[in-house]
């Protein structure tokens, strides 16, 4: 028994003495920040955002609020309450925001917020990947009270979080051979089960990590140029009727489309592969013409791409708070014009 036991310690000793000299060589043990890198298991210390965020004061959210003007259904790109805050801070409009996953169904959202006494404009936030499965199908569900998210009031960091370290294992091996298989393919992008690690044009992006000739974002991203055009033309033909239903009960409807990483940063790909000009799926486009009341944010992120540092964080599928800045203040002026 001994003897095994003396096997069994030896070869434990063995592996994790590895992993640690791998963490200190590959990672050196940051806590996971980046959704993409948490996923796609690549290193903070390659991906991590370095330059300084701005510093912003989030609004509170939650059932507290009372005699919200606008009520806002959204994503993780609405969750910080980021953009809503710079709307607020720049028209002093009260904004109350729900989570699609605590609210039914977008159905059951509507028939509350259509109805809702005080609010006199109503916005949905979806990421662009998520359009045909948010819009494809409007399925009736269970009524109930939509609950806001709850969050109090907070200040945003300028530096990105360092401590406390974590170590884990499998993900330092991980780690370690995506970090060598950048070494191998340098001009090709390294495709995973969730996430793409692909090569850019440095002067086409302002990442501010340290691999910033590189880009991470979700391979769901790419989907959409799969999208069939019926398809596509359905879940807008279902947008429709929210915007006139919106209308009959005197508010205004406005749908935000917040861009996926890969089509903002699209033209700055090194190898583009499928991804060239003819193969760029313009979805804010294709609203605007079918008439939905929608600001391009798109034009507004592109054009920012190789301007603003960190417009989206470099180990993450979510936007910096510059990025929430400039959304902020561009949804602002858009809901400013529209006499919202």
């Amino acid at each position: 028994m001994r003897k095994y036991l003396l096997i069994f310690g030896t070869a434990v000793s063995l592996v994790l003495g590895l992993t640690v000299c791998l963490g200190l060589v590959f990672e050196p043990f940051e806590p996971l920040v980046g959704d993409l890198t948490r996923v796609g298991g690549y290193a903070e210390k390659d991906f991590g955002w370095t330059a300084a965020q701005p510093v912003i004061d989030i609004a509170g959210n939650g059932k507290s609020m009372s005699d919200p003007d606008i009520l806002v259904l959204g994503d993780s790109f609405s969750r910080s309450n980021l953009w809503q805050s710079v709307i607020t801070g720049k028209s002093d409009k009260k904004i109350q925001s729900f989570e699609f996953a605590q609210v039914g169904c977008i159905r059951n959202w509507l028939a509350y917020a259509l109805n809702h006494p005080s609010a006199k404009t109503i916005i949905i936030e979806t990421v662009e990947r998520s359009v045909l499965a948010n819009f494809s199908d409007l399925p009736s569900c269970k009524s109930v009270t939509p609950a806001p998210f709850e969050n109090g009031p907070w200040t945003t960091s300028a530096n990105r979080s360092t401590w406390p370290p974590e170590w884990h294992i499998y993900r330092t091996l991980q780690v370690s051979l995506n970090t060598l298989a950048m070494q191998i393919y340098v001009d090709s992008p390294i495709r995973g089960d969730m996430v793409v690690n692909a090569p850019i044009d440095n002067g086409c992006a302002k990442f501010s990590n340290r691999r910033s000739d590189r880009i991470l974002y979700f391979s769901q991203d790419e989907k959409k140029f799969e999208w069939k055009h019926d398809d596509l033309a359905n879940a807008i033909a279902n947008i429709l009727p929210i915007q006139e239903a919106a209308r009959e009960h005197g508010k205004q409807f406005v749908l935000i489309l917040v861009p996926d990483k890969l089509t903002t940063y699209q033209k700055c790909l090194s190898n583009t592969g499928d991804f060239d000009a003819g193969n760029r799926r313009d979805i804010t486009s294709s609203l605007i013409a079918a008439g939905v009341r929608t600001p391009d944010l798109l034009s507004i992120f592109r054009e920012h791409a190789n301007k603003t540092v960190d417009l989206y964080l470099p180990n993450d599928t979510h936007l910096g708070v510059a990025g929430y800045l400039l959304m902020g203040e561009k949804l602002s002026h858009f809901l400013s014009e529209e006499g919202l």
